[in-house]
């Protein structure tokens, strides 16, 4: 799939929303924020057909902020969509739609009681991204993710932290949920943890800047990666801390972004993998290897 204009994504999300309504989710769409999205995005690519780039991009700088997330969330949720069109389970698929449907426009205005559904949408970001990196997924548990690599199961939990001050306590819920699923396999299996920043980073820095996709990588290797490695060393002051039980530690962004060398919004996702195994079998590193191009895309 290949979005490289407004047009594209507006054409691309119709047909998102269209699968949703496809479901008789038609009431909870209706007034959902990506309809909301779309409108906005529909607004945009109609004054930049008729007008021209510059009439366009003073259209969007009149809410940067929310023309940003309009575009990063429509992205998004047209990226999940195919991996929900191919999951077996009809009504799981539902309910999970009817959770991410609600919640504000703005992350910025979510609170501990309204951000469950762009939680949900990054458990689902995540699953579609392990699908589309040649995993078969199996739903069958209640676990955000499961499936195999190398001959062994993998259970994942996402944890989308609403502050990163309650990082810690993610990682301890997370750590917690894996170490019940582990007990229940018998056999070979690892967690996996994933863990989304953008809304402790939407709050204080609600889009990134950049001249080079280049530059802004190189950044968000240095910067996102040394988040990375503090959650691991976090990770072990779990207790009970059990060594190897999560072999895999990642952390991913999705944000609104500015590219100032082509004076173009864009949409940012970038992650970072970290092995956790301790026990020198680099199954995290290999897994990690193996989804890693799935995980960091800059996306117009």
């Amino acid at each position: 799939m290949q979005i490289s204009t407004w047009a594209d994504l507006l054409r691309e999300l119709d047909a998102a929303l269209g699968f949703i309504r496809s479901l008789g989710l038609a009431d909870w769409l209706d007034g959902s924020r990506f309809v909301a999205f779309r409108n906005r995005i529909a607004e945009l690519t109609t004054i930049h057909e008729r007008d021209g780039d510059a009439a366009a991009f003073r259209e969007f700088a009149q809410d940067a902020e929310l023309n940003g997330t309009s575009l990063a969330e429509a992205h998004e949720i047209v990226t999940v969509v195919p991996y929900l069109r191919s999951a077996p389970d009809r009504k799981n698929v539902q309910m999970k739609l009817k959770l991410v449907l609600r919640g504000p426009e703005r992350p910025q205005d979510e609170s501990g009681s309204s951000n469950a559904p762009r939680n949900t949408m990054f458990e689902l970001n995540v699953a579609a991204r392990l699908q589309r990196s040649g995993l078969s997924l199996d739903p069958r548990g209640d676990e955000d993710v499961r499936f195999a690599y190398g001959g062994i199961i993998w259970v994942g939990e996402c944890k989308r932290p609403y502050d990163l001050h309650t990082i810690p306590t993610n990682l301890s819920r997370a750590f917690e949920q894996i170490n019940t699923r582990l007990r229940a396999e018998s056999l070979a299996a690892r967690g996996l943890i994933a863990v989304s920043l953008a809304r402790p980073l939407a709050v204080r820095m609600p889009f990134l800047e950049y001249g080079r996709w280049e530059e802004l990588r190189s950044i968000l290797s240095d910067r996102v990666g040394e988040m990375v490695r503090l959650m691991a060393d976090q990770l072990k002051e779990v207790r009970p801390y059990r060594p190897g039980h999560v072999g895999l530690l990642m952390t991913h962004i999705v944000m609104p972004a500015w590219d100032h060398s082509e004076r173009i919004p864009t949409t940012v996702q970038y992650s970072v993998g970290t092995d956790t195994c301790e026990d020198g079998s680099r199954d995290g590193e290999r897994l990690w290897g193996a989804i890693s191009s799935t995980f960091d895309k800059g996306v117009t």
